[in-house]
């Protein structure tokens, strides 16, 4: 065994304008749910592997969600880190959510972050300032005064939405 996955929360965006776009309240409330759920603060997380497709419309929805609850009670000077595996290896569709919890667990594993390799230039409607986010863009150690935990944010065609906790085996 190599990590524990201390949570996991499913939902459904109920009606969006299209069949590809995402609700913004739907994710927000599954992390809050996958956190309440196991009485953990999303503050004290300080890594987020989003699902991060690199889409006009997903990507902003879902970086907003995740600054928001992971954002409350974060002092501005420790931004939530994130990132997204498939800037690496592609989207892997269904096997997207496995490569994530790999990479998550791998990065807990041996206490640092992997970048996200190809990631060049934030779209322009992400406001990761404003939302206290940080893109890991090269091999971080793992925050330090932080718990070696992290979530994974990750979504399906028609509005699925997941979230999973996950923390280092001790």
């Amino acid at each position: 065994m190599r990590a524990v996955i201390r949570q996991t929360a499913l939902n459904q965006d109920g009606k969006t304008p299209t069949i590809t776009s995402p609700s913004q309240d739907a994710q927000q409330s599954l992390i809050r749910r996958c956190y309440e759920s196991c009485g953990l603060d999303p503050a004290q997380t300080p890594y987020v592997e989003a699902h991060g497709t690199g889409t006009q419309t997903g990507d902003p929805i879902e970086a907003a969600a995740i600054g928001i609850e992971f954002g409350k009670g974060r002092p501005s000077t420790s931004p939530t880190l994130i990132g997204s595996v498939k800037t690496n290896i592609g989207h892997c569709e269904a096997a997207s959510g496995l490569a994530s919890l790999i990479k998550v667990v791998k990065s807990i594993e041996n206490g640092c972050i992997a970048p996200s390799i190809n990631y060049e230039q934030p779209n322009p409607n992400l406001k990761l300032k404003e939302w206290n986010l940080e893109v890991v863009r090269s091999i971080q150690p793992w925050p330090e005064n932080s718990p070696k935990r992290a979530s994974i944010s990750n979504f399906g065609y028609g509005g699925c939405n997941s979230h999973v906790n996950a923390l280092p085996l001790l």
